[in-house]
């Protein structure tokens, strides 16, 4: 599981069209995100628990994510929602490799105040 979920990583941050699709100011954390990605696997072997702790973590935070597509589509679109996807692969920057440092502090607690202020853009623009 912990293969599948860099392998599901990797394919969710390198999609066929990235370097189209993907600002520029976003791209040049896409080195940190592959070393941190490596760093997780060369370690995976003597940190199985730490991994599995902080796999369910970031489940719950990838859930929201997905359930909020499937539910308003439109929702891409929304700052807010930009913002806490590419949070999602800082906290896993700091969760498997912190020593690659984030630029700004992450932490599973402002992962879900954003969320709260996403909770509250959805009901104003899509409700």
């Amino acid at each position: 599981p912990f293969v599948d979920d860099v392998r599901r990583q990797r394919a969710a941050l390198l999609p066929s069209h990235f370097m189209d699709e993907t600002a520029l100011h976003r791209l040049q954390h896409f080195p940190r995100y592959l070393a941190a990605m490596q760093q997780r696997l060369e370690r995976l072997p003597g940190q199985l628990a730490k991994n599995r702790e902080a796999m369910a973590q970031l489940e719950r935070h990838r859930q929201r994510l997905a359930e909020l597509f499937e539910r308003h589509p439109d929702s891409i679109g929304l700052a807010r929602v930009e913002d806490y996807r590419w949070q999602l692969e800082e906290f896993r920057v700091s969760l498997f490799a912190q020593q690659l440092k984030t630029p700004q502090p992450v932490s599973a607690k402002r992962l879900d105040a954003l969320w709260q202020a996403i909770e509250d853009d959805i009901q104003r623009n899509f409700l």
